[in-house]
């Protein structure tokens, strides 16, 4: 299985847990809206259990995540530390 996302377009393998049957991706993502799709035996597709747009200017839908940056999250604080932020 792959993830597409925009703007860039890239494809990217996910990653299958065995333990658990669920596919993941680990990305460090800038604070912003990105939407991307899957890529499922070759055919494009969205998860309709996960945010998602309505059809845009070319009929697709695509799932979002929305990245916001958070200080009280222990990925939040360890960036605070790294990026020097008080």
């Amino acid at each position: 299985m792959y993830i597409m996302h925009s703007p860039s377009v890239q494809r990217i393998p996910l990653t299958l847990d065995k333990g658990t049957g669920f596919w993941s991706l680990k990305r460090e993502l800038p604070e912003g809206q990105f939407e991307y799709k899957y890529i499922i035996d070759g055919e494009w597709t969205h998860n309709e259990q996960e945010p998602f747009t309505g059809p845009n200017k070319d009929g697709h839908t695509n799932n979002y995540a929305k990245v916001v940056y958070d200080p009280t999250s222990v990925d939040g604080a360890t960036r605070e530390v790294d990026e020097g932020r008080p």
